[in-house]
């Protein structure tokens, strides 16, 4: 005669316990993979200045003027790389916006200020450089050449995929952190 098997008690795990360890490797997972992805972004972006891939560097050339007067000047005859600083100041940071929240930019720092062909500060936050060539400006004489709005359009093609390898690198860590959860 064969034994029977012994009850066992059904495990209920910690619901506290089970969403502070969902909750950290989400963040873990998704904090990593945005940080990395955005850093990708902002040299993808850098790199598409630099080879002047916009339609809009294209559609609105330099003022025969304004490209005479930067090769005098010995400035980088590219559309918004006279000196290097503008390209060369597109940084990814991060803000920390609760224990479990955290949100990556790529742009610049709001105090970044612009420099002069002489690489002297200006009063004028590179912020508003970016907008200013962005939309145009009538009173200033400078057509719109955007870059930023392009190349988000194109970041947002990019996410899909990242999202998706969120959602299975999260399920992943926590089979191994819960076994026995599935």
């Amino acid at each position: 005669m064969s034994k029977m098997p012994r009850y066992q008690r059904p495990h209920i795990p910690d619901f506290n316990k089970l969403v502070q360890t969902v909750s950290t490797v989400a963040n873990e997972v998704a904090s990593t993979a945005v940080q990395s992805f955005a850093e990708q972004e902002r040299e993808a972006f850098v790199r598409r200045i630099e080879q002047q891939d916009f339609q809009s560097f294209d559609a609105a050339p330099l003022t025969p003027r304004y490209a005479a007067w930067k090769a005098k000047k010995g400035l980088d005859p590219r559309i918004m790389i006279a000196t290097g600083w503008y390209k060369g100041k597109i940084e990814t940071f991060k803000r920390k916006n609760s224990k479990l929240s955290t949100t990556f930019h790529v742009g610049f720092k709001a105090r970044t200020l612009a420099r002069d062909e002489k690489g002297q500060r200006v009063p004028f936050p590179l912020w508003k450089v970016a907008r200013v060539h962005e939309k145009g400006s009538v009173k200033m004489h400078i057509p719109a050449r955007p870059h930023w709005r392009p190349h988000l359009k194109t970041m947002a093609m990019h996410a899909a995929p990242v999202r998706t390898g969120i959602r299975l690198a999260v399920i992943k860590r926590l089979r191994k952190a819960m076994p026995g959860m599935n």
